[in-house]
């Protein structure tokens, strides 16, 4: 699990930079600039594709590791892999794969879609 949560939060890290820099331009500049949001979109993307399985995985191992005192409603830790399933729904997986997939290969946009 520390593992797993050392790499999400290097990706995160990293696309937070993306999307602190664009949002950085649009405040100095007055006006968006579109190249910097497509990066800041395009980095936040795989970010999700990448970490949503090991999160989801890392969330059950709680679980695992802690036994049952780890199930007692006090505790609430079911509302990571909640929180985290949740978050996921939201964002289709297949929907930001293909996109990231025709950004690779055909070096077309991401879609202009709240998904993005």
């Amino acid at each position: 699990m520390s593992a797993t949560a050392f790499v999400t939060e290097a990706a995160v890290a990293r696309a937070a930079q993306a999307v602190g820099a664009a949002i950085d331009a649009a405040a100095d500049r007055g006006a968006v600039d579109v190249r910097l949001e497509n990066a800041a979109a395009l980095a936040a993307a795989k970010v999700k594709v990448a970490v949503e399985e090991p999160a989801l995985r890392a969330a059950a191992q709680l679980f695992e590791v802690g036994g049952a005192s780890a199930t007692r409603a006090g505790n609430a830790h079911d509302r990571h892999w909640r929180n985290l399933r949740t978050l996921f729904s939201h964002n289709p997986t297949l929907y930001k794969s293909r996109a990231l997939g025709e950004v690779a290969v055909n070096g077309t946009d991401l879609p202009e879609s709240g998904f993005f």
